[in-house]
């Protein structure tokens, strides 16, 4: 029995020993890292929005060129309030490049229209149910004004290329400045909404604008459910039965240090937030995690915020309020100045449930609104 027992762990530890070997190779890390290749979503009729429950041209499907010639696939998603304005013109129009047009010049003649930019997390598309319910449930705040631009990132769904992180920054970037060129809609009024992978690819967005000597001044950036960088992800990183396939590199240092060494991609979000802060100083930058998510562990969002908060301290005296909110979670604030910090800890929902729970639409409210008062 013993010698049978000995003979599995030799066998298993041999096998975890290939599949870490195989990990290594930039190729096998980002088709699991993105699981952009996941055969989950190819019965989705993505050029048909209305098969995801929405109202005829409700959502308008767009293509971005991005700057080295990829091509992403995107949605535009018009508030209910705002279609029911034009609701003849959108839903008796056959031509999809007319509703596409429509759904644009809504955007454009509206002086006080505000756009949500998604950035979703790995696997999947714009269309999965997660994505759709959240999109529902973001605008409820402002269903006249408020629209929401999502899209798949290189090598997702519909769009072209293959996944890397310079290739996602630059699909960021390309579809940040086509909504600017083709919604006409300034910064101030654009939130950028990120979850999981997103949170990664958001901050390394600004991070790319501030390298270039830009200061693009977006009314917030929320990120749901982030994660520190790509080894802490990998590292927290679960299988069948949510077992975590790394875990045994925190006990072997060498080997972790030589695996994170191997990582293609680093996604920095810590690195990252200093340079964001100290650069934008008008920044409302909001975390929202959840205690019970059992794929990106709170404790991330914990320290990215304790990161961000110090930053604001070594600018200055910063107010710090606290708020318990019972049953729901509790709410953590720096300020300083016309930056805002927030921390949103919820108790209940998963890693992709709260996108569509009132707290992140409470909160992309809030944003919008702090941000349009000192505008005003």
């Amino acid at each position: 029995m013993l010698q049978q027992v000995i003979s599995f762990l030799v066998f298993a530890s041999g096998l975890w020993l290939f599949a870490l070997f195989i990990a290594s190779f930039p190729t096998v890390q980002r088709h699991v890292f993105y699981l952009h290749k996941l055969p989950i979503w190819w019965s989705q009729k993505l050029d048909i929005p209305e098969s995801f429950g929405f109202l005829p041209n409700q959502v308008t499907h767009h293509t971005v060129i991005t700057t080295d010639k990829e091509r992403l696939f995107a949605w535009l998603v018009v508030p209910l309030n705002a279609y029911i304005r034009h609701e003849d013109s959108l839903a008796q129009q056959a031509s999809t490049a007319k509703a596409r047009s429509i759904a644009l010049d809504l955007v454009k003649n509206d002086a006080e229209s505000k756009l949500v930019i998604y950035f979703h997390g790995n696997a999947s598309t714009v269309g999965s149910t997660r994505r759709t319910e959240a999109y529902r449930s973001i605008s409820v705040h402002d269903p006249e004004h408020q629209y929401v631009l999502s899209f798949d990132y290189r090598g997702f769904g519909r769009s072209t290329g293959h996944p890397t992180q310079e290739g996602l920054v630059t699909d960021a970037v390309s579809v940040i400045e086509w909504a600017r060129k083709e919604l006409q809609i300034p910064y101030e009024r654009i939130l950028l909404l990120s979850q999981s992978l997103g949170t990664a690819v958001a901050s390394a967005t600004l991070q790319h604008y501030i390298s270039k000597g830009e200061r693009p001044s977006f009314a917030g950036l929320m990120m749901c459910a982030p994660f520190t960088n790509m080894a802490d992800a990998f590292m927290h990183y679960k299988v069948f039965l949510g077992i975590e396939l790394l875990a045994p590199l925190r006990f072997i240092r060498p080997l972790q240090t030589w695996f994170i060494h191997r990582l293609a991609d680093k996604w920095s979000t810590t690195e990252h937030l200093d340079s964001i802060l100290s650069s934008y100083e008008n920044l409302k930058l909001t975390f929202v995690h959840c205690t019970t998510d059992d794929v990106i562990p709170v404790e991330m969002t914990h320290r990215l915020a304790t990161t961000a908060s110090e930053m604001l301290k070594d600018l200055g005296e910063a107010y710090d309020h606290r708020l318990d909110l019972g049953h729901g979670g509790s709410v953590q604030e720096w300020r300083h100045g016309n930056r805002r910090l927030r921390k949103v800890i919820l108790n209940y929902g998963g890693h992709n449930t709260i996108m569509k729970w009132a707290p992140v639409a409470l909160e992309i409210g809030r944003i919008f609104k702090q941000a349009n008062d000192e505008l005003l």
